[in-house]
């Protein structure tokens, strides 16, 4: 009995799926296509519409500006006549002092003008209409009168693609409203100021737009084809390797099969339906039986009766939950090897399941982890020690990561500027820079750099550091750098502190008698040791004090 890789689809499966994705993939692309091309006819659409309300708001301007001035007057042309339907007018025409014609020409005429250079120069068209006009050629036609009718509705605009002389043309309308300066021409109509006297019809040529359409969909049809074949092309050959793969596999699980009578680490599988194990060649070596030794039947039993009692309920309770909750099975634990010592053993599995999700086999692996447990043994062990080396020798410690600025201290490190670790949180390396005195901190940072560039082989430095009591102390700093960068520059950096304050005393007491006994006429003793200084002397002569 081995275990087993089962296969998640036949090639009969597996050439429907892919026939399935193909039309998918195909509908999919298509309806893509579609959706662009409505898109880009939309676009079309609004940008000749936008060119169409740009252009009457354009003429709405100039009619303003020729409303604001009344109407503007122009020399009399065979352009440009007296206009017959201002003739009411007192002032329509004028003569100026040097003798020149002049004819008032109201804003409805100046629009017209500018509409008729318009059409011969873009094409475009324009048109002043009403329903009540007052020049015959100001009737609307039907598309214009419909648009009109639409606008006393209250619509603020219209537009449409519409056939002028066998071309397409985009027509748009907007009204136009009554203002004060209209009642010259039209107060005699029954205007007011307010009402909708008419609208200005806008007919742009479309076809510039149909050829940027073109254009677009030219592409959009090339694009979604080179998209669609290369799918398809996806598909197929990967359905081919799909395939292929298939029968690699079953040609791998013969591999697997192999490769696990060749492992080091003892393969195992239970049959938890009938309580059956099997157990690899490797697995009863590591555990120093022979595979078909009687001693040593394949049973879960065999198994679970030789656990360490210390482990057994830890073992059958990681089990227990793999079972039950699923997720990773992995346990440590000692196991009786046939000479009867204990042996530690790493075993990890996984659980298939039927469809209902109950588990009804585990396959898995064990290792020998002997060595690596007694390793980690003896490491706990020398922890342990140099723990107690710390403890006794009552210094601080830290550890430094250069590159991040990250630190970790221990707590007698706080306790030496009279600070509990949790009063200095949070911890950097600006936590020690912070109380360093400043005149020692630039020794310190010469010293450091001159160890990282590997000219001194370990960093030592004394220095004053700021106490909770605000006194300054005395500490000796020493480290090294334990690893370094793949570029070369320091990464991690361990190191202690020590006070030693007391002693920088004695010294600066010991300089400060020997320089005041230079000129003393009689011996003098430090209050603080044993030394005695003599005048005139450059040394010092070591003498018990007197008891």
């Amino acid at each position: 009995m081995e275990p087993r890789v089962s296969s998640i689809l036949s090639d009969k499966n597996l050439k429907r799926l892919f026939r399935l994705v193909m039309v998918v993939w195909i509908a999919g692309i298509g309806l893509s296509f579609a959706l662009n091309w409505q898109q880009t006819e939309n676009n079309m659409v609004e940008m000749a519409t936008v060119e169409a309300r740009s252009t009457f708001n354009k003429d709405l301007l100039h009619r303003r500006w020729a409303t604001m001035h009344g109407g503007v007057y122009v020399p009399t042309t065979e352009t440009t006549p007296p206009n017959p339907y201002l003739s009411h007018l007192p002032h329509r025409d004028v003569v100026t002092t040097a003798g020149q014609k002049l004819t008032l020409v109201n804003p409805a005429y100046m629009t017209r003008q500018v509409h008729e250079l318009g059409q011969g120069q873009y094409g475009v068209r324009g048109h002043i209409t009403s329903l009540n006009p007052l020049r015959p050629q100001n009737y609307p036609d039907p598309w214009e009168e419909r648009a009109l009718r639409s606008l006393e509705t209250g619509i603020e605009e219209t537009s449409s693609l519409e056939i002028i002389d066998d071309q397409l043309f985009m027509r748009f309308m907007r009204p136009m409203i009554t203002e004060q300066g209209c009642l010259k021409c039209h107060e005699h109509q029954g205007y007011k100021v307010g009402d909708i006297r008419g609208g200005i019809s806008v007919s742009v040529p479309y076809a510039p737009y149909q050829e940027i359409a073109r254009q677009h969909e030219i592409l959009l049809s090339s694009g979604h084809a080179l998209i669609g074949v290369l799918g398809i092309v996806g598909i197929l050959f990967g359905g081919r390797f799909i395939l292929s793969s298939q029968s690699a596999l079953h040609e791998s699980e013969k591999r697997h099969r192999m490769a696990i009578r060749a492992a080091k680490d003892g393969i195992w599988e239970w049959d938890i339906l009938t309580n059956q194990e099997y157990f690899s060649p490797q697995w009863c070596e590591i555990i120093g039986y022979a595979y078909d030794d009687p001693e040593f039947p394949h049973t879960f039993d065999s198994w679970s009766g030789r656990i360490h009692s210390a482990d057994h309920e830890r073992v059958m309770g990681a089990l227990t939950d793999h079972l039950e909750k699923g997720g990773e099975y992995a346990v440590e634990y000692r196991h009786r090897h046939k000479s009867g010592e204990y042996r530690w053993q790493r075993s990890v599995g996984d659980t298939e399941r039927d469809k209902n999700g109950q588990p009804i086999r585990m396959y898995g692996s064990i290792s020998d982890i002997s060595e690596r447990k007694h390793a980690e043994e003896e490491l706990r062990g020398e922890q342990s020690r140099l723990a107690e080396i710390i403890r006794g020798t009552n210094v601080g410690t830290w550890e430094w990561n250069v590159q991040t600025g990250e630190v970790n201290f221990n707590q007698r490190w706080a306790e030496i500027i009279g600070y509990t670790l949790e009063e200095l949180e949070p911890l950097s390396i600006e936590t020690w820079m912070q109380y360093v005195h400043p005149d020692d901190l630039t020794v310190s940072g010469a010293l450091l750099e001159k160890h990282f560039n590997g000219e001194l082989a370990h960093y030592e430095t004394e220095c004053r550091m700021k106490h909770k009591d605000d006194r300054w102390i005395w500490i000796m700093d020493r480290g090294k750098v334990s690893s370094w960068t793949a570029e070369g520059k320091p990464l991690l950096m361990f190191g202690t502190r020590t006070d030693i304050s007391a002693r920088k005393l004695a010294e600066q007491e010991h300089q400060r008698l020997k320089i005041s006994t230079a000129s003393a006429p009689w011996p003098v003793a430090s209050p603080t040791t044993s030394t005695t200084f003599w005048p005139g002397c450059m040394a010092t002569s070591l003498w018990p004090k007197p008891s």
